[in-house]
């Protein structure tokens, strides 16, 4: 620890702060007070600065999920799913209902929260046929029809006129890549299949875009004899959606990495890298800018086991939750800020009574301003809350 009791040994200083956003910069509930039930089960997707955090909110009165957006400057809460009408409330579908191993966020947005994207709900538990996007700014709405398969990962252009997504119903099973535009009557579909032992493309898992949605680029796996990617590493597919070209830069190349996530806008990238051999294999974090080339040892940030993990658009802030370590659960768990540039690591305190944290709803706002995590109780994985830092 530094002298603040923070931090990976050896580390000092803390971070200069960018902007404060939260109310308890130790870390607190994000959303504490809002008017509903259930909130933030499926996770926080904030705004590029982190100002703005968007999350499901049951309602007593029909037990549905709506769409809210809070300003965490001041605290003020607004319904964002709404239907055409522009202010009847609309339901949304909630991943973690629908599929607890898909528990994702059923929404996304873009820029300074301006665009909203989300899948709508048909009852209370219910996926529908059906995406919505809307235009805060002006109230526009469009939608495009969506496969009854469940929608795992969403990404939403930077002017709101694209929503690329992953659907699948959960395992490495019927994965599929789609991207619906703006105008048009149906989604494309980019690549994925039905049967990963048959498909020598495989199982897309996760996703990155490019700011504009021309670009997607996402990670697979495949279990088709005939593949040649069978036994390949590093299994990154990069894809001009505008021509449909694809290339694969990482293949087999550089640092084996068993796992990648891409910042909001796709400029780096962050992954669980291979250290060692197959007999006494280590796995730890590594951090690069996308496009210059593969993994190389320069690029681990630290040595240890992670779950959980997100990078800033600049490729300055990585979040991360501790791994796995003693086998048992739950294991004590810390959400950990990095800075790439100081080399100083901000620590979160443990949520009162809330001890584990579930790797795939850490959200670092595309500024690297603030985090959020979910907090799961340890005897009780539904009873959860969605926490959060700003981090400076």
């Amino acid at each position: 620890m530094n002298a603040d009791g923070v931090g990976l040994p050896g580390s000092s200083g803390k971070f200069t702060p960018r902007t404060t956003t939260l109310a308890d910069p130790g870390g607190g509930d994000i959303t504490d007070g809002v008017d509903g039930e259930e909130a933030g089960i499926d996770g926080v997707v904030f705004s590029d600065s982190g100002r703005y955090a968007f999350f499901a909110v049951k309602k007593p009165a029909d037990r549905q999920f709506y769409l809210v957006r809070r300003d965490l400057a001041d605290r003020s809460d607004e319904i964002v799913s709404v239907k055409a009408d522009g202010t009847t409330p609309e339901p949304i579908a909630t991943g973690f209902r629908v599929n607890t191993a898909l528990s994702a966020p059923n929404y996304a947005t873009s820029g300074e929260g301006r665009y909203v994207a989300y899948r709508t709900a048909a009852g209370s538990v219910n996926q529908s046929d059906q995406m919505a996007v809307r235009d805060l700014q002006t109230a526009e709405r469009w939608t495009t029809p969506v496969t009854p398969r469940k929608v795992s990962t969403f990404r939403l252009s930077v002017d709101g006129t694209k929503v690329t997504y992953i659907t699948g119903n959960g395992g490495s099973a019927d994965r599929r890549v789609w991207q619906a535009t703006k105008g048009q009557a149906d989604a494309a579909w980019l690549d994925g299949c039905f049967d990963p032992k048959s498909c020598g493309s495989g199982s897309p898992l996760e996703l990155g875009v490019t700011p504009d949605g021309n670009t997607v680029m996402y990670n697979f796996e495949t279990e088709d004899p005939a593949s040649p990617y069978l036994t390949a590493t590093n299994r990154v597919m990069v894809m001009d959606v505008r021509t449909g070209q694809k290339t694969m830069p990482y293949v087999n190349k550089g640092l084996e990495f068993v796992s990648v996530v891409f910042s909001a806008d796709s400029s780096w990238m962050i992954a669980q890298v291979k250290l060692g051999d197959d007999f006494d294999p280590q796995y730890t974090l590594a951090a690069r800018r996308f496009g210059t080339g593969p993994f190389v040892v320069a690029d681990v940030l630290f040595r240890g086991s992670s779950d959980g993990f997100d990078i800033s658009n600049d490729g300055e802030r990585v979040a991360w939750r501790d791994g796995w370590n003693s086998g048992t659960y739950p294991d004590p768990k810390r959400m950990h800020v990095y800075s790439r540039s100081t080399k100083t690591n901000w620590t979160a305190p443990t949520v009162p009574n809330l001890g584990h944290y579930l790797d795939d709803l850490v959200d670092l706002a595309p500024s690297g301003a603030a985090v959020s995590w979910r907090a799961v109780d340890q005897n009780e994985a539904f009873l959860s809350k969605p926490w959060g830092a700003a981090v400076g």
